[in-house]
């Protein structure tokens, strides 16, 4: 999780309840989530321990 400069953020991560499954139910903010669609085509930054 990330905030830009300039901006709150409040981040709790709980996955618990009685059923078997467990789904995150992520959203984006709606005045934010067209981001997402800017990442498609760049390159991954080499820095980060993961991959796509």
């Amino acid at each position: 999780a990330m905030a830009a400069p300039g901006y709150d953020m409040y981040y709790l991560n709980v996955m618990a309840g009685p059923g078997p499954v467990r789904d995150w139910l992520i959203s984006d903010d709606p005045h934010h989530g067209w981001i997402r669609q800017t990442w498609e085509g760049q390159d991954l930054d080499p820095r980060l321990p993961f991959g796509r």
